[in-house]
Formats: structure tokens, C-alpha cells, sequence
């Protein structure tokens, strides 16, 4: 028997079960991290209703933010990895400089459901920023104050977090504890590109580039290369699939409906060379053993590419199909840091014990406090 809404206590809270592999792969980790030391049927996590971590996770509850934290039984609050604060710019007045655009604006408001309750809360790999605006960067402030313990993924959060002062441990992307987990593919295609493409409305210039890559791919093509395009978030990702695919190029997109994660991440990796637009498309080609090509569309590319050792194959934004071609065809062997990545690993799995011995005290606390009012 699945226990009653009212029963969970646990909320983890993210930006999930809407289709984008990245964090569904966050979900996967921290939901199997609480699995090992929970009742699956006490964890409910903020996704649309019926979505299909339930299909994944049986027992666990799926519920939008605002009816998730309205739950009274939750004064467990774990804030699940992936980027949850931050505000883009502009920042103007009509947006209290940046404080409404803000997503903490509105995990401050939701969670004011559970403050009566005294909450506890934890962070876990999360990613802070951008933060345009002091607006933005106040209402953070405010919010992260308020949780007991914190991890972030990479310096520019714990940049944020050293701002704001604030005590958390500086540890990493999950993504990077998962090679065992999924099939990766050691033995490659002969002579094949997996190109990671994703749509960006954050920046100018995106279809020019899509465009240039295009012609590159052409151009590779006509060399003997396999090509093939994956898009990591289909629905979001349309405008761009739709101009890769009128150029004859089709793309492979992740239905978390029709596809596990371990086909879906086994024929990413199974591609000889990757190029990605995307962190955790750059994160999964490199676990599986590919030859990776950053593609810089924004800041945290140039962070998991300066973790991973692909420094010296970073595609500019700007890179001419050209200038494409020349990165790609570089004579140079598998160049990645699997010492610095093994450290971003064990980094992480130590932070999910930190977790796991988080919810474990909690509980006995919990225990401790029935025993006094009996």
C-alpha cells in the first residue's frame, strides 16, 4: 500500500521530470542516494503529477512545488543539484532588480509553507548563478541563509556562497559518480561524431552558430564521417532540432517515455568523438571514454571542460565551420584528466554520505522526540 500524501516528509526540490536528461540524471542520483537509507514512500520530489519518476521510482510522489511543500507532513527539505538560483539579465526596476526574475523569489515564497513546521535542509551540488541585479543576489541570500548544511557544484557558487558569507563545501557535478552506474561505452563507432546541440534564448548569435555547425558537419561529413545530433531536452530544444533536421541531419532526442537512461546515455557514448553544447552532455561523453569538444555556450562548459582536461578542444561560440573542422580533426590522442575526474567522483560519492548521514541523524532526532512525548 503507497503511503497517503500526508505521510511523506521528505521534499526534494529541482527541475524535474520535465524531459531534460541533465536533470533527470540529478533525480536518478539523490533519489537513489535517499532510497538506500529511506522508505522510498516517505520521499515525494517536485515534478509535474504522474510523471514518470514514478514509473522510475515506484512509491515515490511527484508534485509541484507550491502543493509539494504544502504537504504537512514535509520538514525535510533537500534541494536536489543542478542550478536552482539564479536570475539572468536584465536586471531593471520593474523586476526589483532582478529579485522577481530571480528563482529564489519563488522557493522564498514556498517555502514559507513549511516555516512553521521548523524545517530542516539540506544542499546538495547545487549551482548558484548567474545572479543579475542586487535584487537577485539579496532574495539568494536570504534563501540559502536558511539552509543547514550546503554543497555546490563549482567555484562560481562557491563564489557566491564566500560572498554571501556563508559556510558549504565546494564538491561537484553528481553526473560525474555515475560511469559505473550506466553502460558506457568504451568501444567506439569508427570515424563518428555525436553532436549535443541544445536551444539557448540567453545569448545572441545562437542560430548563426547553429548554421556554421551545420556546414561543418557537411564538410566532415564528405570525409567519411558518421554524423549524428542528439538533442538532451526535445521539447525546449525544438526551434534548433528543427533547423538541424530541414538541413538533412536528423536528431535523437530523449523521451524519458520511450527510452531508459541507460540506452539513451549508451549511444551518446558509444560515439568516438563528442561535441556538446551542454555540461552534462560533455560530463557522459567523457565518462565514456569519447574524445570530447566543448562547445562554449556559457559559462559552466567552460567550467566541466577545464575539469575534464578539454581545454585545448573548446569550440568558441563564434568558431567558423572552418575553425570547427580544424578542432574536430586535431591529430592529438584522448587528452582527459581521468585523475582530476576521479577526484570530481570521489568528491561527490563523499558528499552523498555526508547526505545519507544527514537524513539518518534526522531521523533519529525524530525518533528521539516521539520517545519524549510518549
Amino acid at each position: 500500500m503507497i503511503l497517503p500524501e500526508k505521510k511523506r516528509t521528505i521534499a526534494v526540490l529541482g527541475n524535474y521530470g520535465v524531459g531534460n536528461l541533465g536533470d533527470d540524471l540529478l533525480s536518478y542520483f539523490v533519489v537513489s542516494a535517499l532510497k538506500q537509507v529511506v522508505d522510498i514512500e516517505t520521499i515525494a520530489i517536485s515534478a509535474p503529477r504522474n510523471c514518470y519518476l514514478e514509473q522510475w521510482f515506484p512509491g515515490l510522489l511527484c508534485l509541484p512545488e507550491k502543493e509539494l511543500l504544502h504537504l504537512r507532513g514535509i520538514y525535510k527539505v533537500i534541494f536536489g543539484g543542478g542550478g536552482q538560483f539564479f536570475a539572468f539579465p536584465p536586471s531593471k526596476a520593474t523586476t526589483l532588480f532582478g529579485l522577481r526574475k530571480c528563482t529564489s523569489y519563488r522557493l522564498f515564497q514556498a517555502l514559507k509553507q513549511v516555516e512553521n513546521r521548523k524545517y530542516l535542509s539540506y544542499g546538495f551540488c547545487v549551482g548558484i548563478g548567474p545572479l543579475h541585479g542586487f535584487g537577485a543576489r539579496w532574495i539568494t541570500k536570504k534563501v540559502l541563509k536558511r539552509i543547514d548544511d550546503i554543497s555546490v557544484r563549482d567555484d562560481i557558487s562557491y563564489g557566491f556562497l564566500r560572498k554571501f558569507g556563508l559556510n558549504g563545501r565546494n564538491v561537484s557535478d553528481p553526473i560525474f559518480a555515475e560511469r559505473n552506474r550506466f553502460n558506457l561505452q568504451m568501444q567506439k563507432k569508427a570515424d563518428s561524431i555525436g553532436i549535443i546541440i541544445r536551444y539557448w534564448n540567453k545569448t545572441s548569435g545562437l542560430q548563426d552558430f547553429i548554421k556554421e555547425l551545420i556546414k561543418a558537419s557537411i564538410m566532415l561529413k564528405s570525409k567519411g564521417k558518421d554524423i549524428q545530433f542528439f538533442s538532451l531536452q526535445q521539447e525546449y530544444d525544438f526551434p534548433i532540432n528543427k533547423i538541424v533536421e530541414d538541413a538533412g541531419f536528423p536528431v535523437v532526442s530523449w523521451n524519458p517515455y520511450t527510452c531508459s537512461l541507460d540506452d539513451f546515455v549508451s549511444a551518446i557514448s558509444s560515439y568516438g568523438t563528442v561535441l556538446s553544447m551542454r555540461a552534462h552532455g560533455l560530463i557522459l561523453g567523457t565518462l565514456g571514454g569519447s574524445v570530447c569538444c566543448p562547445i562554449i555556450l556559457e559559462p559552466k562548459l567552460s567550467i566541466i571542460a577545464n575539469k575534464c582536461g578539454w581545454d585545448k578542444r573548446s569550440i568558441p561560440f563564434n568558431a567558423s565551420a572552418q575553425q570547427i573542422q580544424n578542432i574536430v580533426c586535431q591529430d592529438t590522442p584522448n587528452n582527459a584528466d581521468w585523475k582530476r575526474i576521479s577526484e570530481e567522483a570521489d568528491a561527490v560519492l563523499l558528499e552523498r554520505e555526508k547526505l545519507q548521514t544527514w537524513v539518518k541523524r534526522t531521523l533519529k532526532d525524530d525518533a528521539r522526540e516521539r520517545s519524549k512525548k510518549s
